[in-house]
């Protein structure tokens, strides 16, 4: 049997989601600016490989790992995000990984604010 956050293949992935009381177009270009990026998630080296605008983003870390991003509008001035990780190498990664993206989106919060 495979642990918890553990995929088929032997990796594991973890996952964070948050609402913010803003536009989607606005919480899209925090993402998708790289100026606007570097502004709360840092220096984290990362390529983006693939986006779509207000739908989606799909990041390859720096450390080989993957990140996907979902982005849904809740209403005109509400919108809410998932965070995906995967390619994880082992289970203890997925509590630092999730430690990360919650410090991480919280600043994002606050440069939303």
């Amino acid at each position: 049997m495979r642990e918890i956050g553990q995929r088929r293949g032997g990796n594991y992935e973890a996952r964070k989601s948050k609402t913010y009381p803003v536009a989607i177009r606005d919480l899209y270009r925090a993402w998708s600016d790289a100026r606007r990026r570097k502004r709360w998630l840092g220096e984290s080296e990362m390529t983006v490989r693939k986006a779509t605008p207000e739908k989606s983003m799909r990041l390859i870390w720096g450390d080989g790992t993957h990140v996907q991003v979902y982005f849904w509008e809740k209403d005109e001035s509400k919108s809410q995000l998932q965070n995906q990780h995967t390619r994880l190498a082992a289970h203890a990664d997925i509590e630092r990984v999730k430690r990360f993206w919650s410090e991480r989106l919280a600043a994002l919060a606050g440069f939303l604010a």
